[in-house]
């Protein structure tokens, strides 16, 4: 049994529009509900034979956002982000929102919770928020950590942000110095028992599923630039770590 979590990033996920997808692509999708974490050495929709147990995460990133597709809609679609920075600031509460989300289950207990980092400040609200990039690649390292442990023998989709390769190098212990997301780029990575994550695809390109790009949105992945702060996190953070044996190492030429 496979489940689809849209993976939380630093910014807000607004409706994805614009890439044209190949219609002759096929895709399967599983899903479960998002709290059934039971024991996957007890269940019995584990992925391989009695002697194996594989597990398969695919890391998937938006198209190209609508607001930088269409400038007439950009107003509209800032606003969303930006109401914190408004004078009113009359948000309904939690309880009010839900009620327009009836399918949104409130009882759901994510595997990590986004905290602001002390001293940190949103520059557009004012708001305190977390550090970028050194303390979200700590919490992409957590969250690889859940994944194995939550969801071992199983297949899981993720939705998320460019930003989400560093997920990718927390699970594999690459280097995040030559790592590119596409636009509607896909991450398959699969690991047998307790071994190493092996990066059996790449989401560096999209032509395989993908015939026409935008040209507001295009791969990206971290840089120099992203760091340099005095929280001891680099391009190399989760190589490192995968030498001081936090992270398996796996040999594959991809």
């Amino acid at each position: 049994m496979g489940m689809i979590i849209p993976l939380a990033t630093t910014r807000f996920a607004i409706l994805k529009r614009r890439l044209v997808v190949n219609p002759s692509a096929r895709t399967t999708r599983q899903s479960m509900a998002p709290n059934n974490r039971a024991s996957s050495s007890s269940s019995p929709d584990l992925v391989g034979s009695d002697d194996v147990v594989i597990s398969r995460i695919y890391l998937i990133r938006h198209g190209d956002r609508f607001d930088y597709a269409d400038p007439s809609w950009a107003i509209r679609a800032d606003g969303l982000s930006e109401s914190h920075a408004t004078d009113r600031r009359h948000l309904p509460s939690a309880d009010e929102r839900f009620a327009y989300f009836p399918r949104v289950d409130p009882t759901y207990d994510p595997l990590l919770v986004v905290r602001p980092t002390p001293g940190h400040a949103c520059r557009r609200t004012g708001l305190p928020c977390e550090s970028f990039a050194g303390e979200y690649c700590r919490r992409m390292a957590r969250l690889a950590t859940a994944l194995e442990s939550t969801y071992r023998g199983r297949t899981v989709v993720l939705f998320s942000h460019a930003a989400s390769v560093a997920l990718v190098a927390a699970l594999t212990g690459r280097s995040m110095r030559d790592m590119k997301f596409a636009p509607c780029g896909i991450y398959q990575m699969e690991r047998v028992d307790d071994g190493p994550w092996t990066l059996v695809r790449g989401g560096g390109c999209n032509s395989g599923h993908v015939r026409e790009n935008s040209p507001t949105t295009c791969p990206w992945g971290f840089s120099e630039k992203d760091f340099g702060g005095d929280d001891g996190i680099d391009l190399d953070y989760f190589v490192d770590r995968r030498r001081a044996g936090e992270i398996q190492d796996v040999n594959n030429n991809n």
